[in-house]
């Protein structure tokens, strides 16, 4: 049961990181899909309500991201946030990754990383959510 277990999280670890360097990498996809497909990236909430949404600037946002050389302060901002806390993500997957590979975790602190895990991103989705409810109870 454990064994499954183990394996089921080495999937999900490899999941979030795929996705993290989908982040980090969207801006320049982002310029291939929009020559190519420049539909696909318009954004669905700004279309129909004409207002943008919670995420509208994002790319461009990532895009700048060198500007936070010049002035630290651009990584205050919920953007900011996010970017840190995808990189942080990227570099926890891949110590989780290698720490899977070199060496079998023993039960206690295989437990320990699984709930840690959970509380971590429990807690970035709710703070995702309710920036995203701010975001809208200030645009209306």
């Amino acid at each position: 049961m454990l064994e499954k277990i183990r394996k089921n999280y080495v999937c999900v670890n490899i999941v979030f990181l795929l996705l993290t360097l989908y982040v980090i990498f969207f801006p320049i996809i982002s310029n291939v899909i929009s020559s190519n497909f420049p539909n696909l990236l318009k954004c669905p909430f700004l279309e129909i309500t004409k207002k943008p949404c919670p995420l509208c600037g994002g790319t461009r946002y990532i895009s700048n991201i060198y500007n936070c050389i010049n002035d630290i302060s651009y990584l205050f901002c919920p953007f900011g946030f996010m970017v840190i806390f995808v990189c942080l993500e990227f570099l926890f997957r891949i110590i989780v990754l290698a720490c899977f590979r070199s060496i079998k975790l023993k039960k206690n602190l295989f437990n320990n990383l699984v709930i840690i895990d959970l509380i971590v991103h429990v807690l970035a989705v709710f703070l995702f959510i309710t920036y995203e409810i701010i975001y809208v109870i200030n645009l209306y």
